[in-house]
């Protein structure tokens, strides 16, 4: 095994001029430093078998005024504090400020590099079946380089921490090689600042930069741009912008720790880049829709990816576009995503959201504006909020209030909503156009449950007008309570083809309705509502006491009292009908009583 040093190499040129050369002081002073064409490489090889002493520290105190370094390829190493560094230097003029060897720091007046390459290694190398880890808590800091007049042309950088496994995909922070072109820097370990004039890099990842200037920083906290254009390969970002985090494992752990900021004007972000710094994204349901998109970003937001602040926050992608200033907690988890948010401007279209969304976030049997634009306020959560919204849309407009409260140990949301339909297509939402056109109404919901089978809810709407089968209803009243699968109130209406009073209980259970109720029709023309294709009009009482919805499950009566039908130039009085019918396990029994006739039925069929 060799022991001490190893050096080798050639000297092209060498030109010293000294202010200070003393030995026994160890103090090298140079005025000016001229070296060309030349190779060396200096190896400190840890002792034998028998001597497991590191080296020796470094004493020497050096100076320089200027350093001219052209055509040259430098090496060193210390097995025993593993630490790499290797350089190739096409041109480079310096004015040193510290030159301390001991502590691996080096500052600079004036630091001028072209064509050159700089590499650092540290640690030993792992063995093969370590797997990629995270950036640790406590990085050795190593080399430190500081220059506030630097410029670096077709400069490539390379870090490499020999006991830490490649990572398999994004930026990998213990293995850097990133080629460059940048201005006032400062290098310590994975500490880089730099103030960018004019920054040209790529990362061996993929990720580039085609274009950049202001105050950058990355460490093993975070990166991020200041006072900055930044142009990479899909995005370009102005102002700042950055990411934080305690190490790169708490947020592999915990995403929602993610510290983010920026303060943005005309931003343009590729979701796709954002997985070069955090690659588990790529996973997350929302995100795997839209790798493809470009963001185009205004306005400021900070904190953490689970508790962001926005401000005058304007996010366009395509047709949707987003102007919103709040709060929202709990990302990534959709589940615990808590708002308080005031909505400018919420616009997009069909095919845009549909794009956007999950497939089976939407019913197949419900259909979106062509165009909607969505504004107002959301506070809370997807299950105890407060709403005020505005709907604009080629469907029609609609205004809501409402407010939801889900609590604890209660299994049943209880809400309070009003809604205003104007001039909606509600046909075409629903995907029945045939049957059903435009409405306008007032509604209002206060109640609890949302399923039919356990809701309770006081309900009254004000119907100005529903298109059903070509006919334009008007003036329709609701008022009245859903429980237990049943309507149980009033409903009236005064419309040129039908006016009638509605008062008592109509079950809604499909499978076993219940009905209790009276209705008063004043005026019914079927022809004109287009329920019958000759002449069909009706006025009359009818009273209903009965369970089923035909007349083979139908056990009760139904009564018919002073009715009037027209019908071909026909008028017909009927002053009382009565139907009784009982039906159970298959066999039916049904009383028909009127003036005109009476009936009898008993049987199975």
């Amino acid at each position: 095994e060799v022991t001490g040093i190893e050096a080798d190499g050639n000297v092209g040129l060498l030109a010293i001029s000294f202010n200070e050369f003393n030995l026994v002081k160890e103090i090298v002073s140079v005025d000016q430093l001229t070296w060309s064409d030349s190779r060396v490489h200096y190896r400190k090889r840890k002792a034998g078998s028998s001597d497991t002493t590191a080296s020796s520290p470094i004493s020497w105190q050096l100076e320089a005024n200027h350093i001219q370094l052209t055509e040259l390829d430098l090496f060193y190493s210390d097995t025993a504090t593993q630490i790499t560094l290797a350089s190739k230097i096409t041109r480079l003029e310096a004015e040193p400020d510290t030159i301390d060897l001991a502590n691996l720091i080096f500052d600079f007046r004036k630091l001028q590099v072209a064509q050159s390459s700089f590499a650092v290694a540290i640690g030993g190398v792992p063995a093969p079946d370590v797997e990629a880890a995270a950036m640790p808590d406590t990085v050795d800091e190593g080399v430190m380089v500081r220059c506030d007049a630097a410029s670096l042309q077709e400069f490539d950088f390379r870090y490499d921490n020999r006991a830490v496994a490649p990572a398999a995909n994004g930026i990998d922070y213990n293995h850097l090689d990133i080629t460059a072109e940048v201005s006032k820097i400062f290098y310590q370990g994975i500490n880089i600042k730099a103030d960018v004039h004019q920054l040209k890099a790529a990362e061996k990842s993929g990720f580039i930069v085609r274009e950049a200037y202001g105050k950058f920083h990355m460490s093993d906290k975070g990166v991020g741009f200041d006072s900055c254009l930044l142009i990479t390969g899909k995005s370009t970002i102005r102002n700042s912008a950055g990411i934080s985090y305690a190490s790169l494992e708490d947020i592999t752990d915990d995403i929602g720790k993610l510290g983010i900021y920026g303060t943005m004007k005309n931003a343009t972000i590729a979701i796709s880049e954002l997985l070069y710094f955090y690659p588990p994204l790529a996973d997350i349901e929302y995100v795997k829709s839209s790798l493809d998109r470009r963001l185009t970003v205004d306005g400021s937001f900070s904190g953490t990816l689970d508790n962001l602040l926005f401000k005058g926050l304007s996010i366009k992608t395509g047709a949707t576009q987003l102007i919103a200033d709040g709060r929202i907690k709990g990302l990534p988890d959709v589940d615990k995503m808590e708002f308080d948010v005031s909505l400018s401007k919420f616009a997009s279209t069909n095919s845009e959201l549909l794009s956007l969304l999950p497939d089976s976030l939407l019913p197949s049997s419900i259909q979106l504006p062509e165009t909607f634009t969505l504004s107002g306020n959301f506070t809370g959560t997807t299950d105890n909020f407060k709403t005020a919204a505005v709907f604009q849309s080629s469907f029609g407009n609609a205004v809501v209030v409402a407010g939801m409260q889900q609590v604890v140990g209660d299994s049943l949301p209880k809400y309070n909503a009003q809604i205003d339909l104007e001039n909606f297509n509600l046909g075409k939402m629903l995907q029945q156009e045939e049957q059903i056109g435009y409405i306008s109404l007032s509604a209002s919901a206060i109640g609890e449950g949302l399923e039919l089978d356990v809701m309770n809810a006081d309900i009254t709407a004000d119907v100005k007008s529903l298109e059903l089968m070509g006919y334009e209803y008007r003036d329709a009243k609701v008022n009245g309570t859903i429980a237990d699968q049943a309507f149980l109130g009033e409903i009236t209406m005064d419309d040129d083809a039908i006016a009638f009073t509605f008062k008592g209980k109509a079950g809604l259970d499909i499978d076993h309705p219940e009905h209790n109720f009276n209705l008063d029709i004043t005026y019914l023309d079927l022809q004109e509502l287009n329920l019958y294709d000759q002449e069909l009009k009706f006025a009359g009482n009818i009273a209903g006491n009965f369970t089923g919805n035909d007349l083979r499950s139908m056990n009760g009566h139904i009564a018919v009292t002073g009715a009037t039908v027209a019908a071909r130039d026909q008028l017909l009085t009927l002053d009382s009908i009565e139907l009784l019918a009982t039906s159970i396990e298959g066999k039916y029994d049904w009383k028909l009583r009127s003036p005109v006739v009476d009936a009898n039925y008993r049987g199975t069929a």
